[in-house]
């Protein structure tokens, strides 16, 4: 009783010294949990600078990447799709202009494929027959790349041409697309034998051009080849509820500094993470970052340092403003150790309330957010490691408190009475 009795004074009329002790405890406890997340990333940083120093390896299976490789910097990003929640270009087109705005001088190319129909997406656990099949040939091509920095096609005009697989009309304009004009190329003959495209293909006689309609939207046919019965059209040309039926991909020419990685993960989650999605072990190579977490490393250190010196000025200041109440105790009879046990009980509760409740924060509110900036914290970031931090943070506080109470209620209660030493 007398116990909760303190503790309930404690906060009633120290209103201001008991807010400014749990807010300096919590402020502790969310440092120490940064600090910890960040000292991890730099040592796993260095060891990976010099375990790697001689080229860029794959992190998923340690072997070094070549270069001359089509698949060097080539990366997959699967999803789950449904037919109650099939995946539209309007968010993968919004994703890719994330990616473009985040490395536009480390993009080589991005695409996947889609169709206009519904139907024609192979679900997973459906059979299709051999015809279902033959129309899910026809697609319409979300390939592109990027040469100087401007968009073109995945498809090289040139080979088209040398291969004999060119048949007639023009070829994109630059402005073309960049733009959303509704023009496409696409290959008109596999079109025509194609029962997806019924009533969709157009001829006008009098300017003696095709116009293909999809979704509603009518395209110009402005040229015409023979590609795996394809339809190409310009990135923002791209009706935002065609059906994407295939995998997404990207492919670098430069590896990803640590920062451009997190902004990468950060679109991925946003667009697809109700699609149970993960991303790929996307290769980083950022030794200059090494000096930047070492500053974040001393910053949380300081400031922790900082916050715990502040933390036994407030426990001191507590102290001195309880010495009536701490005389009384010692007149009544209440030995050394049996008013420090009741200080440090009373402290500890707080303490350990406080350390439990914060973990949560940090767990729930920010631990992602430092993970996504500190590719290798979450290694610390485990109920294990928790537990261990409580601990010592507990063990910490036990031995502090003990010094500064025992230093304290030592005195005589006469001495108290008077009001001893100042602040």
């Amino acid at each position: 009783m007398i116990l909760l009795g303190n503790l309930k004074q404690f906060a009633t009329k120290n209103r201001l010294i008991f807010s400014l002790f749990l807010l300096c405890q919590i402020s502790a406890v969310l440092i120490l949990f940064f600090s910890m997340g960040v000292y991890q990333n730099y040592s796993e940083s260095k060891i990976q600078e010099q375990k790697h120093a001689d080229g860029l390896y794959d992190p998923l299976t340690g072997e070094k990447y070549d270069v001359t490789d089509s698949d060097y910097l080539f990366y997959e990003l699967s999803y789950k799709n449904s037919k109650d929640n099939p995946l539209k270009a309007e968010t993968v087109k919004a994703f890719y202009r994330e990616l473009i705005n985040c490395i536009p001088d480390k993009l080589d190319g991005f695409g996947t494929n889609c169709t206009f129909d519904l139907d024609a997406i192979n679900f997973s656990g459906k059979d299709l027959d051999d015809d279902e099949v033959d129309a899910m040939q026809t697609y319409i091509n979300f390939g592109y790349s990027f040469k100087n920095g401007k968009m073109s096609s995945t498809v090289d005009y040139e080979e088209l041409k040398n291969g004999g697989w060119w048949k007639g009309g023009r070829w994109f304009t630059e402005e073309e697309y960049i733009s959303d004009k509704k023009v496409c190329i696409a290959d008109i003959e596999s079109i025509k034998e194609n029962p997806l495209f019924d009533g969709k293909l157009k001829y006008n006689k009098k300017n003696k051009k095709y116009y293909l309609t999809l979704n509603n939207i009518k395209y110009e046919v402005i040229g015409k080849f023979q590609y795996l019965g394809c339809i190409h059209i310009p990135f923002e040309a791209v009706d935002d509820n065609f059906y994407i039926i295939d995998t997404l991909v990207f492919k670098l020419n430069t590896p990803l500094t640590k920062n451009e990685f997190a902004q990468i993960k950060q679109s991925y989650l946003k667009y697809f993470s109700d699609r149970q999605v993960e991303l790929p072990n996307i290769a980083v190579s950022d030794a200059e970052q090494i000096r930047f977490y070492n500053t974040n490393l001393i910053i949380a250190i300081v400031v922790a340092l900082l916050v715990s010196i502040n933390l036994i000025l407030l426990f001191k200041y507590i102290l001195m403003t309880r010495q009536k109440e701490l005389a009384i105790l010692r007149i009544t009879g209440a030995t050394v150790n049996k008013v420090r046990r009741l200080y440090i009980i009373e402290t500890m509760i707080i303490s350990i309330i406080v350390f439990i409740l914060s973990a949560c924060i940090f767990d729930i509110f920010v631990k992602d957010i430092v993970i996504s900036h500190y590719e290798y914290a979450y290694v610390v970031y485990s109920l294990k490691n928790y537990c261990i931090t409580f601990l010592l943070y507990i063990l910490v506080i036990y031995i502090i408190l003990n010094i500064l109470i025992y230093r304290h209620i030592k005195k005589s209660p006469v001495s108290l009475l008077k009001g001893g030493e100042r602040i």
